[in-house]
């Protein structure tokens, strides 16, 4: 998929899908995220033609709430999970040359793994709402308790009586700050900081082909609307 390109919408254009056909190895997500993708390849299948499914790899995807959170790629551990699967892949058919890449880019995990746990520790115990339901595990990996989401189903419009609600749990829970994502209008976001005079972080969902430069980002957004530097205004 292209970089920036949100898996739920995207649409594979022809020459997408010869690539698919002659393809060796296709990673995915998983758990629905990329819609038709797995349809499209049966309908391409072909004969030696691996798949590394990322959801059927990590472990602990549980949920307390009704919605299984399914960006999985936000995770430190589970981005570790996937680059070792497919550095197996790699050693079992015979290109044991990217394995030197493959490491690199687990200590490049793990490093940031170990910024996120010593810039995030003096916040933990920290309370967010969230535009929905997709920085649950990283947050909690860190100590940060998200009490909200303002949209409870990905893709449906927050009613005037959900946005009540997150006003009302912002106030009553004592909520550090309100992270919406980039890739979206923040109409309803900025009723709910008008509403609430909350700090405001804007996070990336996809970021734009680096995931190490996405988590930098995101990383930088958490601490400065955690800590005393502000947040990202309401607009």
């Amino acid at each position: 998929m292209p970089a920036g390109v949100s898996p739920h919408t995207w649409e594979p254009r022809p020459g997408d899908l010869a690539l698919l056909a002659r393809a060796d190895l296709v990673v995915l997500n998983g758990l629905g995220v990329e819609g038709a993708l797995r349809d499209i390849l049966r309908s391409t299948d072909r004969r030696g033609r691996d798949v590394i499914v990322l959801g059927d790899l990590v472990k602990g995807l549980e949920s307390p709430r009704a919605i299984v959170d399914p960006h999985l790629w936000l995770n430190p551990p589970f981005a570790r999970a996937l680059v070792e699967a497919v550095g197996s892949w790699y050693s079992e058919h015979g290109h044991p040359e990217h394995q030197g890449d493959v490491e690199d880019v687990v200590g490049r995990i793990d490093a940031m793994d170990r910024a996120y746990r010593e810039t995030l520790t003096p916040y933990a115990g920290a309370r967010v709402v969230t535009d929905h339901h997709a920085w649950d595990r990283l947050l909690g990996r860190y100590g940060i308790e998200v009490v909200d989401v303002i949209h409870e189903v990905e893709g449906v419009e927050a009613s005037p009586g959900r946005i009540a609600q997150v006003v009302e749990k912002i106030h009553d829970s004592g909520v550090r700050a309100l992270l919406v994502e980039v890739q979206f209008s923040g109409g309803v976001s900025d009723q709910i900081v008008r509403a609430t005079g909350v700090r405001v972080g804007r996070l990336d969902l996809i970021g734009s082909g680096d995931w190490f430069a996405m988590m930098e980002h995101n990383l930088a957004t958490l601490r400065r609307v955690l800590g005393d530097g502000g947040g990202d205004g309401g607009g």
